[in-house]
């Protein structure tokens, strides 16, 4: 058993080794492709690539992902739950609201 989760909660535990192996996983992806695309692509082009690769992963997480700051635990399980819908997708009247709400805190 792991150490540093002696005392954290089972569920979380759960969620804390499947995101750890998918961490090796992407890590195994990258260091086995590495060498061939070095050869194939010379190193400057490698970086590039992974460099596009992370630019990307960037604009998903920036549009995709809600904004948790300030928000406890148990408030951003409910948001996920519930059916999390990003802004660029949200029906045009949502839109609106967030508009409407965002002008608001900002006058305030």
């Amino acid at each position: 058993m792991d150490h540093e989760l002696e005392d954290i909660p089972a569920e979380i535990q759960r969620d804390w080794r499947r995101s750890r192996s998918s961490f090796k996983l992407a890590n195994l992806i990258v260091s086995e492709a590495y060498l061939t695309f070095t050869k194939a692509l010379g190193s400057a082009g490698t970086f590039l690539l992974f460099a596009g690769f992370s630019l990307i992963g960037l604009i998903f997480i920036y549009f995709l992902v809600p904004e948790t700051k300030g928000m406890r635990f148990e408030e951003v399980k409910k948001l996920l739950q519930k059916g999390f819908r990003p802004k660029l997708f949200a029906p045009k009247d949502t839109k609106a609201k967030l508009n409407l709400r965002n002008n608001m805190s900002r006058s305030c």
